[in-house]
């Protein structure tokens, strides 16, 4: 019975691995993945992996999009072996790490080979992955290599003041006093809101609980000096936001400062509307997951009987999620840059509600669901794949050197009810396109 139970545990894990596995090496190279470089390396193009991160600091600061541009040039249109190989593995474990980290802190403490771990495990993806918030990690390589690791290092470098929160401080708090440091320099170049979030819940915790608090140690502070440090080297080095305030301010409707002060009266209702869609976004999914758990709870769960550390807990999340979620608020967030605050309020939601998931009814739910979506998402990674290996062989064969392409060849079959999806090799904006050193372009 032992086995067995062990047995079923490893599967359940599998599955959110395997989905990673199926889309990262059968997608196919999105529109933006093409302009960054994709499939360079087959072309023999000289490629500069530091040159390409310097025009990556330079465009948005962010040391995940450094990470992003250089790697790119080794990625194929459609995966064949070669150097993107080990690129792909990387990516299946960095997405794997997000709900292994999010188990890690609901549990509080490392998953176990057991049925409850890793449904917890399987949970977490599936409300991450059902929704929109899903799409970032598996619809485009540009987005991946973004926030994938923004996620990650979010979860890892929160685990260690999450302990200390809960009065179960990690050990070997000697390596934490070296890697703290490189993780909140990490961490501050990562993202232009979720850092400046993360600092000021820390602030806001400390000054509501200044009469308890005991002396942190050493780590605690050189932690969040890193993340300060990296923070201010993309706003005072870097473009800091001006990748969403100048190319892409339409987009997001940004509202500046300066229009606050000069015209109030059509910049106010403008960020209140940003403050409602932006809140709406992630809190409608986590209300829904809320109901959900609260239906299928085994255990009473009354909040004045909650020792202090769990409220502790619950404070320091909410003033999170809000705090990231108003720090947005100068724009109309989209989902990519709120993945934090959702993948936080699913964690505490979790963490409390961890006996709903146990519950036979509900387990069995989620591992048909996970295989449900595994299974729609490689079926339309297939169908994908094959429908542009033609349009490739076609553009490869092709002896012109600029050709159009109807653009309804190009387009993936979507789901409305779920995307599951992946990005257009062909867009708009990046016309015409580079493939094969022709220039590409749709049919008028």
């Amino acid at each position: 019975m032992k086995n067995k139970n062990k047995f079923f545990a490893i599967l359940f894990y599998l599955l959110p691995i395997i989905f990673f596995t199926v889309s990262y090496f059968l997608i196919t190279a999105s529109g933006e993945d093409i302009f960054q470089g994709a499939n360079n390396f087959r072309t023999n193009i000289t490629l500069n992996p530091i040159s390409d991160a310097i025009n990556a600091f330079n465009y948005n600061s962010r040391i995940t999009d450094m990470y992003a541009w250089s790697v790119i040039d080794f990625f194929d249109y459609q995966f064949i072996f070669g150097p993107d190989l080990i690129f792909r593995l990387i990516d299946v474990i960095l997405s794997s790490a997000i709900f292994y980290f999010a188990t890690y802190i609901i549990l509080d403490r490392k998953p176990k080979l057991l049925i409850k771990d890793s449904l917890i495990f399987c949970a977490t993806f599936l409300a991450f992955i059902i929704t929109p918030f899903g799409r970032v990690i598996y619809l485009e390589f540009s987005m991946i290599h973004n926030y994938v690791p923004l996620a990650l290092i979010t979860l890892i470098f929160s685990i260690p003041y999450l302990k200390l929160l809960t009065n179960n401080p990690l050990k070997h708090q000697k390596l934490l006093n070296i890697t703290m440091p490189l993780l909140g320099l990490y961490f501050g170049m990562a993202a232009t809101v979720t850092p400046l979030a993360f600092i000021v819940t820390i602030a806001i915790y400390c000054l509501i609980n200044r009469k308890n608090l005991t002396r942190p140690p050493l780590w605690f502070f050189t932690g969040l000096i890193g993340v300060v440090t990296g923070f201010l080297i993309c706003w005072l080095v870097g473009s800091g936001i001006d990748h969403y305030t100048s190319s892409q301010a339409t987009t997001f409707d940004y509202v500046s400062l300066s229009n606050l002060f000069s015209d109030p009266f059509t910049a106010i209702p403008k960020i209140l509307w940003h403050i409602i869609y932006n809140f709406g976004i992630v809190f409608l999914p986590l209300l829904g997951l809320f109901i959900v758990c609260l239906i299928f709870k085994k255990h009473n769960i009354k909040f004045q009987k909650l020792n202090i550390e769990n409220k502790n807990l619950i404070l320091v999340f909410v003033i999170f999620i809000v705090i990231h979620l108003l720090g947005a608020s100068l724009i109309k967030a989209p989902f990519r840059l709120l993945i934090p605050a959702y993948l936080a309020g699913i964690i505490i939601t979790f963490r409390f509600f961890a006996s709903a998931i146990s519950s036979k009814f509900i387990g069995t739910t989620i591992v048909i669901f996970t295989v449900l979506i595994l299974f729609i998402h490689t079926f339309l990674l297939v169908k994908y794949r094959a429908q542009v290996a033609n349009l490739l062989t076609e553009i490869k064969n092709s002896t012109e050197p600029s050709l159009c392409i109807e653009k309804s060849r190009t387009t993936p079959t979507r789901l409305h009810f779920i995307d599951l999806s992946q990005a257009n090799f062909l867009v708009d904006w990046g016309s015409p396109e580079l493939i094969y050193d022709k220039n590409v372009t749709f049919c008028k």
